[in-house]
């Protein structure tokens, strides 16, 4: 009886030992810091992409915007040149330029095309302009 007693008692105090070694679970209070810490971290971390996408997307829209209005310059100054083509085209027709050899309705006429032309090669979207322009 004595052996089964001591047994007992071996076994009880293995016992004890083993629940005071194992891992004790952390409170609930550090378990909900923690769940709140990471829950912080994630949405900085949506944010911080967020705003990354939205970033990029605002300097495409500039790019864009920059885009059509050298494009809107560019078609103005095309309408400008056409419409001092065709002043030119009337001046020449003024002085005779239908009617047989008339050297100043030829000139009006050269002096329009090159107006025209010049004209056609300022300011061009996405082309760097040149360095012999008048």
């Amino acid at each position: 009886m004595q052996r089964t007693l001591g047994l007992i008692v071996a076994c009880v105090a293995l016992g004890a030992a083993a629940f005071s070694l194992a891992p004790s679970p952390a409170p609930q209070s550090d378990l909900q810091k923690e769940v709140e810490r990471l829950r912080v971290e994630v949405a900085e971390l949506k944010r911080k992409v967020g705003s990354t996408e939205a970033e990029v997307l605002r300097k495409e829209v500039d790019d864009a915007k920059k885009k059509v209005e050298e494009a809107v310059t560019f078609l103005n100054a095309q309408a400008d040149a056409a419409a001092a083509l065709v002043e030119a085209l009337r001046d020449a027709e003024k002085k005779g330029f239908t009617f047989g050899i008339n050297p100043e309705s030829r000139v009006a006429l050269l002096q329009g095309f090159q107006t025209f032309c010049d004209g056609l090669q300022k300011n061009v979207p996405g082309r760097k302009p040149t360095t012999d322009d008048p």
